[in-house]
């Protein structure tokens, strides 16, 4: 009856768990979410998949994620603004509850009473929080898939989630290389020709669509950070935004990032058989591959959400570390010790959840999407916008928008590699540009130019306590402000 009992519990626990985090994630507005977003409400609307509408161009990191959004969102045509974000919420959200499963699953004899703090360690991660709304939780969702079909021997079916893993993310072919490695080396021989047929296939026909759509093959996301990565247009290096991205601030990431080094080491010493385990070695590989790869060859600035795939690894070693202990206590004190550390874990992670809740939409968020509002209100289809993030503004902003740092935009380029970031303005003439303050980026200087001050003017601030922008107008575009603020959206303006 006890362990009954205490599976209730635990159902109870993770039903909660699920339901705050998705009530949480909904506020979460990510400006790189809305690229997605945008780009799925196009499709949506048959307007092909664009950012810009008639531009080819392919922004996104995860084709099939976008695909999802769009599909999902068919019955929704009449409200955009509510259905995409809680679309992608749900699916981040989804995802993991179904990666959590999977690694009890897949791990079941090696964590015993420990697969149930598997699942809500996982579901407490403050890094969650990161990468709401992107592809990543999609990306690892689908790595367990095929890990899983790996474990049972159902090649066929792994080869179709190998695919559709690599159209969600085209980094994931270190994973698909590292179990085709260790298959090899621990049967000696090669993945049968049809399933290597049906993923090779699938890949290639991904790839020939998407040249002789987009022209290319590969993202403009992965040459721009590289461009970014180069010209330091944005501080810090890959292994920097480990502790710098880590949500609760570096002397949290500092805690936690030693614990976790610290059960590593109890796990070398207390449970070598672990690191025997081929799934566990693969995980792990392709962890450290991941990390020499982003870190020594990529670099790409530290984006919060390129940390959030290693709450799988970080789950998996404090699970095996608390089974270590587990296992001390005799039944009756195991069951406590195991509840009241599913008890303990569940009530930190809420912590975070209730935080975001409590805290409502992030300040970035209102901010562009006021602008956008305030700028559509005396402009057209045909205006475009300069700005240099370009999620929530492009997804809001009716007209056009040029992306200073060349995402979308290619004839940018050219002045970002040379440093000068006027060029953009002067090749694109946008009719409005966006400029964050107080803090303003270096490749944003541009505004003290001459040229741009004979060319434009500021024409309206927008602020919120902690931030704000400045609107900038070019003075032969002919407008007329209409009224625009309200008490719905608590933005001051000057």
């Amino acid at each position: 009856m006890k362990v009954e009992l205490n599976k209730r519990i635990f159902y109870l626990i993770i039903s909660i768990q699920v339901f705050v985090l998705l009530c949480s994630s909904y506020f979460i507005r990510l400006d790189d979410a809305y690229i997605f977003y945008k780009y799925a409400k196009n499709l949506v609307e048959w307007n092909g998949y664009v950012f810009n509408l008639n531009e080819k161009i392919n922004a996104t990191t995860s084709f099939s994620y976008t695909i999802l959004l769009a599909l999902f969102c068919f019955p929704f045509q009449s409200n955009f603004e509510i259905a995409l974000p809680l679309i992608g919420s749900i699916i981040s959200v989804v995802s993991l509850i179904y990666t959590a499963f999977l690694l009890t699953k897949i791990f079941s004899e090696e964590l015993k009473e420990a697969r149930f703090i598997l699942p809500v360690i996982l579901l407490s991660m403050p890094l969650i929080k990161n990468a709401i709304g992107m592809e990543t939780f999609l990306k690892i969702f689908s790595m367990m898939i095929f890990l899983y079909l790996y474990q049972k021997e159902k090649f066929i079916l792994m080869s179709l989630v190998g695919a559709f893993l690599f159209i969600t993310r085209p980094d994931t072919i270190i994973l698909i290389l590292i179990t085709s490695i260790s298959y090899f080396l621990k049967r000696k021989k090669l993945f049968d020709i049809k399933i290597i047929s049906i993923f090779i296939i699938i890949v290639l026909t991904y790839l020939f669509a998407s040249y002789f759509y987009f022209g290319r093959v590969i993202p403009s996301s992965l040459g721009v950070k590289i461009i970014q990565r180069d010209l330091k247009l944005i501080n810090g290096n890959f292994f920097d935004g480990f502790v710098k991205t880590f949500p609760g601030g570096e002397n949290v990431a500092i805690i936690f990032f030693t614990f976790f080094l610290f059960a590593i080491l109890i796990l070398c010493l207390k449970n070598k058989a672990i690191f025997k385990n081929e799934l566990f070695q693969i995980i792990l590989i392709y962890f450290i591959a991941f990390t020499l790869i982003y870190g020594l060859i990529l670099n790409p600035p530290p984006y919060p959400w390129y940390y959030t795939d290693y709450i799988v690894l970080y789950s998996l070693i404090i699970s095996f570390f608390l089974k270590i202990f587990i296992q001390k206590f005799k039944d009756g004190a195991r069951k406590i010790f195991l509840l009241s550390a599913i008890i303990i874990i569940f009530i930190s992670g809420l912590l975070v959840t209730f935080k975001t809740i409590k805290t409502g939409y992030n300040e970035k968020f209102i901010l562009y999407k006021n602008t956008a509002k305030f700028i559509n209100s005396f402009s057209g289809e045909n205006s475009k916008l300069a700005t240099d993030e370009i999620g929530i503004l492009g997804f809001y902003f009716k007209g056009k928008i040029i992306d200073e740092l060349g995402l979308i935009t290619p004839e940018a380029i050219d002045g970002i590699k040379q440093k000068n970031f006027l060029k953009i303005i002067e090749t694109t003439k946008p009719d409005f540009v966006v400029v964050d303050f107080p803090e303003i980026p270096f490749y944003k200087s541009y505004i003290n130019n001459l040229w741009f001050k004979n060319n434009y003017a500021q024409v309206y601030t927008l602020k919120l306590p902690l931030s704000g922008v400045r609107i900038f107008k070019r003075k032969s575009f002919d407008y007329k402000i209409n009224s625009f603020l309200s008490s719905e959206h608590p933005t001051s303006h000057n």
